[in-house]
């Protein structure tokens, strides 16, 4: 049974990963009624993040041209109906809380140009909260990950199941791992559209809703350092600014990008 499931579910891969809804957008529906053939067997276990960063370009914030930001709202995940096209993680018309644990990665995810003034937030976990661990799904591929941390944790959870069910779990763990590494190009972001469908139901279906956090790889940074998606009221709930700078963009020269801290932000 576990065969013909692994067989069955790289087909499902093959078919997803070839559907290009920035050539064809009208075939955002039939997409869907794929992602929906089937349930998928997925396992969360908890993980304590107490330290991320944010990486916020100034200029793309609504009335900011490319100056400093002052309210702390502008550091944060942006309200959901301001979100008007898909990301890694999320629908259009959905908000979460994008993150990272290094700020070259968030760099590189954020597409800035030359000149941009950008600010980086530092956040840590707020002294009283009584849960320092969240519910975290991980978007993993055992065969293609450099986080060690996390592929021990996820083997650890697996090896609670039957054998079998353990095939079941990595061949569709590798499934979802293929849809949130998809590359995909500045003004194509209906090609997150299978990532998203993903994310929406671990938030906001799988679980009874109880997972808090997504981490997955990035795609722009080749040591694959995880990225972070997380619920905004959790996010709210946990998490504490420590700490703001601003820096400009001064070189991106073949995906390699320079900067220069201009000031710590102690107004916010």
């Amino acid at each position: 049974m576990s065969s013909e499931f692994k067989i069955k579910t790289k087909e499902l891969e093959r078919r997803i990963l070839q559907i290009d809804l920035s050539q064809n957008p009208e075939n955002e529906e039939k997409l869907i009624q794929i992602l929906e053939c089937r349930k998928y067997a997925i396992i969360p276990f908890k993980k304590s993040l107490p330290r991320i960063e944010r990486l916020t370009i100034n200029r793309t914030l609504e009335d900011n041209n490319n100056t400093t930001i002052n309210e702390i709202k502008h550091l944060k995940y942006p309200p959901k109906e301001k979100v008007n096209k898909p990301n890694r993680a999320n629908f259009k018309g959905q908000s979460v809380l994008y993150a990272t644990l290094h700020k070259p990665t968030a760099l590189l995810e954020n597409f800035p140009k030359v000149g941009d003034l950008v600010t980086t937030s530092v956040w840590e976990l707020k002294d009283n909260v009584e849960d320092k661990e969240m519910l975290v799904y991980p978007v993993i591929d055992i065969t293609d990950t450099k986080d060690i941390e996390l592929l021990n944790v996820f083997t650890q959870y697996l090896s609670r199941f039957p054998k079998e069910y353990q095939e079941c779990i990595i061949a569709d763990s590798t499934l979802i791992a293929s849809c949130f590494k998809r590359p995909v190009k500045k003004g194509q972001e209906i090609n997150y559209t299978a990532s998203a469908y993903f994310a929406d139901k671990i938030f906001n279906d799988w679980y009874n809703q109880k997972i808090q956090a997504i981490v997955y790889p990035s795609v722009k940074d080749s040591t694959k350092t995880p990225n972070i998606a997380i619920k905004p009221h959790v996010f709210d709930e946990k998490y504490k600014l420590v700490e703001v700078h601003e820096s400009v963009i001064e070189n991106i020269n073949n995906g390699t990008l320079s900067m220069r801290r201009i000031k710590k932000n102690d107004t916010i």
